[in-house]
């Protein structure tokens, strides 16, 4: 039997049972398409491989394994134990359901953990655009160094949390909160957004000093396997609220209770966790005007020591 001739535009050969102007218009047709979407279908398959595809393949296997558990061992659900070990790992019980995760007793699917990570990007977002609009990078005053400070704190802050729960998204049956290095990691690196945004809110090097104390035993007591949840919880609200106070020094009482306001509004879901799953996800939304408002309120300059210690006198005098 004779070859199909082969195209001249192409390696495509075309069907010799079919009338070659119309397949060659066709394909050249279809080339011209291809061409113009070739890199959007790429980008397509690397965000689908390794975003959207993986948690709807982590998706389906979590249902599988749920339907499987569901007819081989239906008692597993709801099963109190109590941890073994100190006294105040002995004071928190854990659920152990059929996916094998807890977090204060609401779970939290795979996808709603890729919208925890993806949120995190906002507030460095938010850096990057107050850079460009300010030009803060160029460092012509003291007072651009202290921006830089507090958005070197949120970015250097970012990959920590957002790898943390990338992997709880992909290790759904792994333990997440008590003893997870990433889940430490990611407590390590707000104290020292702590330090950093007390550096750039005050000015003082003293007031700093000060902020880095606290932190720093907030740190330790992360590596510690006795400090129960609450007390880190505890750690960063009072590391929060340290390097708040300069605000209310350099700036007044409106501008502290201004951003004390968008701190308790930006933390409140992710305490009661009234929205479920989405609460975190929208605890990091509401981080992006809480940013907005911090760094509309860095110092103006840098503060000798004894300068911001008579504005805190002053002020809660």
């Amino acid at each position: 039997a004779p070859r199909a001739p082969r195209a001249r535009f192409g390696r495509r050969r075309v069907c010799a049972n079919r009338r070659g102007s119309e397949e060659r218009r066709r394909l050249r047709r279809r080339r011209g398409r291809g061409a113009f979407l070739r890199p959007g279908v790429a980008f397509a398959r690397f965000f689908f491989s390794f975003g959207a595809g993986r948690m709807a393949i982590t998706t389906r296997s979590m249902k599988r394994r749920r339907v499987a558990e569901t007819k081989v061992a239906p008692a597993l659900d709801n099963v109190v134990e109590k941890k073994e070990g100190t006294e105040a790992e002995a004071e928190e019980a854990v659920v152990i359901n059929a996916d094998g995760r807890d977090l204060q007793g609401k779970l939290m699917t795979p996808f709603q953990e890729y919208c925890n990570a993806y949120s995190m990007v906002f507030p460095a977002m938010l850096c990057f655009w107050y850079d460009r609009a300010e030009g803060t990078l160029e460092l012509r005053e003291n007072h651009d160094l202290l921006v830089l400070t507090m958005m070197v704190s949120t970015v250097v802050h970012l990959p920590f949390s957002f790898f943390y729960h990338i992997w709880c998204a992909r290790n759904p049956d792994k333990e997440r909160v008590r003893g997870n290095v990433l889940r430490i990691l990611d407590q390590v690196f707000i104290h020292v957004a702590c330090v950093g945004y007390a550096f750039a809110l005050s000015g003082s090097l003293f007031y700093t000093a000060f902020a880095l104390a606290h932190n720093a035993r907030g740190i330790y007591r992360l590596w510690q396997p006795s400090s129960p949840s609450g007390e880190r919880k505890l750690n960063i609200f009072l590391g929060a609220a340290i390097y708040l106070v300069p605000i209310l020094a350099w700036h007044g009482t409106q501008r502290y209770l201004l951003c004390k306001a968008l701190f308790l509004t930006m933390v409140a879901p992710f305490c009661i966790r009234f929205l479920g799953g989405y609460s975190q996800t929208v605890f990091h939304l509401l981080a992006v005007p809480y940013q907005w408002a911090l760094l509309n309120s860095v110092a103006p300059a840098l503060a000798g020591d004894d300068a911001i210690l008579n504005l805190v006198q002053t002020s809660f005098s």
